[in-house]
């Protein structure tokens, strides 16, 4: 009797990782880009929190409304634009030549999310950053943007390889919890349209990489919940403010 019984617990166990751990792929069959098209998954589903999904080659995919999933990853020159809450109980990878375009919404990811490729925060529309680490490698860019709240204690993580590109005006604002920017990297002001441009950091920001604001733009670190911390490696530099 034992014996059976030790069969079921192992075969019990079995068949819940197999539940747990269910690949989802973007096959873009439907021919559209919605997210909530089952038709353009591999598994003819739309993906849940037990689903790993999985964007690939030149996959083109919106979110116009409340998803979740238990892990993504954007590889090749996938393009996933988010309109909406987006959920990760796992891991979002964001690869090399991938691009997540960021317009609304919350976004929370419980584990990392990596991007090695292009994080686009884009349009007047305010968004949350809930409860994650941002480990940024590649391009964090703010264009035609406005309030990024940053709440739940999340920690942005620019590293040596990163750059944080801010063409707009708007801020960062701690938001329920410390929020954090560590800058090992680029983080620069610019804009590509020669107009005057405000950028508010309301965040406590330590620096040990280089903070660059070019002529007729102003990097503005305000509130009570802003801090700068400029440390030995740290660089201050630019024309503007």
């Amino acid at each position: 009797m034992r014996q059976n019984n030790l069969a079921f617990v192992l075969l019990f166990t079995f068949l819940c990782t197999l539940i747990s751990a269910q690949t989802n792929t973007w096959t873009g069959t439907a021919a559209d880009t919605d997210w909530f098209n089952s038709s353009n998954w591999s598994l003819l589903e739309v993906p849940n929190t037990t689903h790993d999904v999985s964007l690939t080659t030149s996959a083109n995919v919106t979110i116009n409304a409340n998803a979740t999933c238990q892990s993504l990853t954007l590889t090749g020159i996938a393009v996933l634009k988010v309109a909406a809450d987006l959920t990760v109980s796992n891991d979002l990878i964001i690869g090399s030549k991938a691009l997540i375009e960021w317009n609304s919404g919350q976004l929370q990811v419980s584990d990392i999310l990596s991007n090695s490729g292009t994080l686009l925060l884009t349009d007047f529309t305010e968004r949350i950053l809930h409860a994650t680490t941002l480990n940024n490698d590649g391009t964090l860019q703010i264009k035609d943007s406005n309030i990024t709240r940053i709440s739940g204690g999340s920690t942005i993580n620019n590293s040596v390889s990163g750059s944080v590109i801010i063409d707009s005006g708007g801020e960062f604002l701690s938001n329920i919890g410390e929020a954090t920017l560590n800058n090992l990297g680029l983080l620069q002001k610019i804009s590509s349209t020669g107009d005057f441009g405000i950028f508010y950091l309301i965040v406590k920001t330590n620096n040990t990489g280089t903070i660059d604001v070019t002529e007729d733009q102003a990097l503005l670190i305000l509130g009570a919940a802003a801090e700068l911390n400029n440390l030995e490696a740290g660089i201050i530099q630019g024309v503007g403010t």
